[in-house]
């Protein structure tokens, strides 16, 4: 190496910290005044107010001349997305499961070397961050899942810990206000979306982002991968209505399918929606040893569309319902039953606009180890639904009079 280009190395080493320091301190730098001097090449800056700063070139490990380009960048730290916001409320107007979830995606672009969550000043646990091809459906998707009896009447501080790679660290701190000793109304209902300000206040989101669209509820729409299809579409987004303690109750609501995507690996052949009926929340059966917990036995039984096979509960389903994208149909699924003999699970669904029929598209009587209570789940499983208004009533029934019967159905 000739002593110029010695002198030309260290000169642009001298320079490049001092621009390094300046951009720190805020202060302004000209390249085009050190261009015009002809003592470094020309630097490119961009700096933000978290991490720190550091140079690139354009071709790295590549030999540095005079006029080769520079580009100053800033290392940030973690971006932590809560997506119901840093103040959330659990418990009112009741315990719809056994678990809270808190929701949302961690990003940096060195990526994520760890997070974990703490509450109320205990021992760090760990969260897992997608995908996982579950409930963590996309890039980044954590979901806290918090065992409810671990809260305290009225506020909870929850912290959750991002790092990434390069050992740089964002703390989010997230509020549970927790109103204790509520027992879910029934009758329920939500007569119209559009009066909610607030999600969380009506249902229970179990996974997914919510919105209130108009007087609707439905996923978000965000279309990054330009695919059509919303990035929140996903395996499994849920909302929880009820209490843990309901047993017998039918909701009536209409929904309308607006588009679908393939299945995941962990997904089955196609997608779907449907119900959930005496849901107590997820557990390790059968898929075990998961954050988030992904099992979903024991429980009540499933009234679900699949988009493939048609409307289906257990072993049983109807093949004549066929429901395209853009139809809104209206849907009724119901449990009673007698104490210690299962439940009796029935469901009819119908075109919106038309009269509702008197038979009921599938009925199933479940055996003596049916769960005995629960809440309603509403899981669209790589479709994009929307919800109308909302009525959930109480159920009587008459011992005498019910049988299980399979009504237009076939057997699968």
């Amino acid at each position: 190496m000739s002593k110029d280009a010695s002198r030309n190395r260290i000169a642009l080493r001298f320079r490049v910290l001092l621009l390094s320091i300046a951009s720190c301190l805020g202060l302004l730098w000209s390249s085009a005044q050190a261009q015009n001097r002809g003592m470094m090449p020309q630097l490119e800056s961009s700096v933000s107010d978290t991490g720190i700063t550091r140079l690139e070139s354009p071709s790295e490990g590549a030999p540095k001349s005079l006029g080769d380009d520079v580009r100053l960048e800033v290392q940030t730290n973690p971006v932590i997305d809560v997506w119901y916001g840093l103040t959330q409320p659990f418990g009112q107007p009741g315990n719809a499961q056994n678990w809270v979830n808190i929701l949302g995606t961690v990003t940096d672009p060195d990526g994520i070397q760890s997070l974990v969550y703490s509450l109320n000043g205990g021992a760090d646990q760990p969260l897992n961050w997608g995908p996982d091809y579950r409930r963590l459906d996309e890039s980044g998707d954590f979901n806290v899942d918090l065992d409810y009896t671990l809260l305290n009447a009225g506020t909870n501080t929850l912290l959750i810990t991002a790092t990434d790679d390069l050992g740089f660290q964002t703390i989010r701190e997230i509020t549970l206000n927790y109103s204790a000793g509520n027992t879910w109304p029934l009758p329920y209902s939500i007569p119209d979306w559009s009066a909610v300000s607030n999600v969380q206040d009506v249902v229970q989101v179990v996974d997914g982002k919510w919105l209130v669209t108009g007087d609707e509820l439905r996923l978000e729409f965000v279309d990054n991968d330009l695919d059509g299809v919303s990035d929140y579409v996903g395996y499994d987004r849920v909302i929880d209505f009820g209490d843990l303690s309901w047993t017998n109750y039918e909701i009536t609501v209409p929904i309308t399918l607006h588009d679908s995507e393939p299945p995941g690996p962990n997904s089955g052949s196609s997608g779907g929606f449907g119900f959930i009926a005496r849901w107590t929340g997820h557990t390790d059966y059968p898929v075990p040893n998961q954050q988030p917990k992904s099992g979903w036995l024991p429980t009540g039984a499933a009234a679900f569309y699949n988009l493939a096979s048609g409307l289906g509960m257990d072993n049983f389903k109807d093949i004549s319902v066929i429901i395209n994208e853009g139809d809104t149909y209206n849907w009724k699924f119901r449990v009673g039953g007698v104490p210690g003999q299962g439940g009796l699970y029935k469901v009819k669904v119908w075109p919106d606009g038309q009269p509702e029929p008197g038979a009921w598209n599938i009925e199933k009587q479940r055996g003596p180890i049916d769960e005995a209570n629960g809440s309603l789940i509403l899981y669209a499983h790589h479709t994009d639904v929307s919800l109308g208004s909302v009525q959930i009533d109480p159920v009587l029934l008459s011992v005498s009079l019910e049988r299980a019967i399979v009504t237009s159905s076939t057997p699968s």
